[in-house]
């Protein structure tokens, strides 16, 4: 295995920085995430590093990325993690990271095929469908206005192109990279070299072309999620169309589903039923999202601090991140991994059991089962 022991990834949010933990433990590393305190930890061969940045303006974004890469000190590989269909400043962040670690390229691999993410002749696609025509099309935060991956990074300093066969990848500059299957993303892995002026880039499964390009061989997923005995708590803040559908449904069968309750309904309906979900409206009005993701948070600590739970099961990255801000958790070793972006993560020092995953992920069916039995109000 040719992996360094301090070998570090840069996410852009928690359930991203999570998701690629939860890979490497996959390929037999010992992982962990981090948020603020970016460094490495002796028991852990992969540090991955919570930027909380995907909200940012760019110019911000980059500051911070390049703060964070100043602070830390990678081995041979740095990986950049980032939102499979663009989201975010992605194109500030890499630049960021380039040019404060004076490499030549970035060699960028969104897609995801195993979820129907590719991309073919420049055109981001999802299940055959371009992107800008899916719900992410509509995303509040970040909607994709168009289909042309290289027109979705937006404007920059340094060169960028598309490049279809590996053979003809550029040595300088952003390269985005097309393909649609597996072994394209292990051709990209291989072609780029990876070296120490190449910047690698993209979504969880690039991270593991490249983990496999590198002798990690991957283990089986856990074959069965877990039963979440005990009191659990579960917090839905994204606000994506599949999030709205399963919560709908939840409703509908008398789940324990609670819209951004007052903290002493909640503590009643923890102290009744020994679980509940939160979530936020699906109309927020005038409030902004960080508005919304912060007042959640305070929530969701005043459960905690009052009642305490056994399982804290978060969706949604921004919300993932003010909940541990507000939480003043800042390291965690990651367990298991339930299904791909579904990763159970323990904070350091702490016994709560927090399971997370982004919002276009859907929770496994054994898991959401269990959290949507009904309760008689």
């Amino acid at each position: 295995m040719n992996l360094a022991p301090n070998t570090m990834v840069l996410a852009d949010d928690f359930t991203s920085a999570a998701e690629v933990a939860a890979v490497a433990l996959r390929h037999g590393l010992a992982a962990q995430v981090v948020r603020d305190k970016f460094t490495a930890a002796d028991e852990a061969t992969l540090t991955v590093c919570d930027t909380d940045t995907r909200s940012l303006a760019p110019a911000q974004a980059a500051r911070v990325v390049a703060a964070v890469a100043a602070a830390i000190s990678p081995g041979p590989l740095l990986y950049k993690k980032i939102d499979s269909v663009l989201r975010g400043p992605v194109r500030a962040e890499i630049e960021a990271l380039l040019m404060s670690r004076r490499l030549r390229r970035a060699v960028i691999v969104p897609q995801n095929p195993s979820m129907g993410r590719v991309i073919v002749d420049g055109k981001y696609q999802i299940a055959g469908v371009d992107l800008s025509r899916t719900a992410f099309g509509h995303d509040p935060q970040h909607p994709a206005r168009t289909s042309d991956v290289l027109a979705l990074l937006g404007g920059g300093e340094l060169p960028i192109a598309y490049c279809q066969e590996p053979q003809l990848l550029p040595q300088d500059g952003l390269v985005v990279c097309g393909g649609n299957t597996q072994e394209h993303l292990l051709s990209w892995a291989a072609a780029a070299g990876l070296d120490e002026s190449t910047l690698a880039a993209g979504g969880a499964e690039f991270f593991a072309a490249v983990l496999q390009r590198r002798g990690c061989r991957p283990r089986p997923l856990e074959s069965a999620p877990p039963r979440l005995e005990g009191s659990v708590l579960c917090v839905c803040g994204s606000t994506s169309l599949q999030s709205r559908d399963a919560l709908q449904t939840a409703a509908a069968r008398g789940a324990p589903l609670l819209s951004m309750p007052e903290a002493q309904e909640a503590r009643r309906f923890m102290q009744t039923h020994g679980r509940a979900i939160l979530s936020t409206p699906a109309q927020s009005g005038s409030a902004a999202p960080r508005d919304l993701e912060r007042q959640m948070a305070e929530l969701v600590a005043a459960i905690l601090g009052d009642y305490g739970v056994d399982w804290l099961l978060i969706e949604g990255g921004a919300t993932a991140s003010a909940i541990l801000r507000q939480l003043q958790w800042d390291r965690f070793g990651v367990v298991a991994e339930f299904s791909p972006g579904v990763a159970h993560l323990r904070p350091a020092g702490g016994e709560v059991n927090l399971v997370v995953k982004p919002g276009s992920y859907g929770w496994p069916g054994a898991i959401w089962n269990q959290l949507i039995r009904p309760v008689s109000r």
